[in-house]
């Protein structure tokens, strides 16, 4: 079957894929036929374990998770080290997402694991939500988004012990599709309510103290400007697709220190509606890529290259 859930670790390839034999199993590879091998067949029988929610470390472990119970066999948190046979059970939970921590599908609750079934423990019964992208670093520590009994949703962070995971500020926010930490301060692409109206998807502020307020509203009304594209970081400025009625869609930059906001990228290459797909790139030489695959006369797409 066609690779899925594809991660790196050094060299090698990590994905979930079915051989017509095995079910769906977790491979490596090295970029090889003879390197391209199953790690392990967790289920035998062909039925498969179901993996899913594969995620690389730097600690050269890959985690993935299970979903397809069978005699004998625990659906759960898995780690590897790619070595063939190798795949440890850790918990057996099956965890709704893994990235750098690990939420329990059954209770909400927030895992952290160092690959070793000692080394998975609980961190807190706050219940993490949110996508791939609302997740950042503040000060070190992995900032993520915990949902309040009102659907309102809280910022904690956690250091990755038991005590040092806290709420960093509470909001009113009802919806998050990223955040960006720069110069001291969170960005957030969220929807929330400005003297008791409702804002579409924003872009709002915070250092912590208090919770966020509006850094601009671009699009006026409840119909968002913002879209689930992450945002680039070059410095203090912060890059990111918006769109409105007046200027279409394009790369907008708030600098961080004034939270001045202003159009960067002419919207005229784009006459595409809101929510169409955006891919910012960003490379380690503080240089970023915007792709727009615009069907438009003006400008039938391409690659757009600057660095800042």
């Amino acid at each position: 079957s066609t690779p899925t859930n594809l991660a790196a670790i050094g060299s090698n390839l990590f994905f979930m894929s079915n051989d017509g034999l095995n079910g769906s199993e977790l491979w490596q590879s090295d970029g090889t036929t003879v390197g391209t091998t199953l790690v392990k067949n967790l289920q035998t029988g062909g039925h498969g374990s179901g993996t899913f929610n594969l995620v690389t470390t730097q600690s050269g472990k890959a985690f993935f998770s299970t979903d397809n119970a069978g005699p004998g066999f625990s659906n759960g948190l898995y780690a590897t080290n790619g070595q063939p046979g190798d795949a440890q059970l850790l918990a057996n939970f099956r965890p709704s997402t893994i990235r750098q921590v690990v939420g329990d599908n059954s209770s909400g609750w927030l895992y952290r694991s160092d690959g070793t079934p000692g080394g998975t423990i609980l961190l807190t019964n706050a219940r993490p939500t949110g996508a791939p992208a609302a997740t950042t670093t503040i000060d070190g520590k992995l900032a993520f988004l915990v949902k309040k009994p009102n659907n309102k949703l809280q910022v904690w962070t956690t250091d990755g012990t038991p005590a040092g995971t806290q709420l960093w500020v509470d909001t009113d926010l009802s919806f998050v599709s990223w955040m960006r930490y720069v110069s001291g301060k969170l960005f957030l692409a969220a929807q929330g309510t400005v003297a008791g109206v409702g804002t579409g998807t924003e872009l709002w502020v915070t250092d912590g103290s208090a919770p966020p307020t509006l850094v601009v509203e671009l699009n006026p009304g409840t119909s968002s400007s913002l879209g689930e594209t992450p945002p680039v970081v070059i410095g203090d400025k912060l890059y990111f697709n918006g769109w409105n009625a007046a200027n279409g869609e394009g790369v907008w930059v708030t600098d961080a220190s004034t939270l001045a906001t202003s159009l960067f990228l002419d919207p005229a290459i784009t006459t595409q509606a809101p929510g169409s797909p955006r891919a910012i790139l960003y490379d380690a030489n503080g240089v970023f890529y915007v792709n727009y695959n615009d069907n438009a006369t003006l400008n039938p797409g391409g690659i757009w290259k600057s660095d800042g």
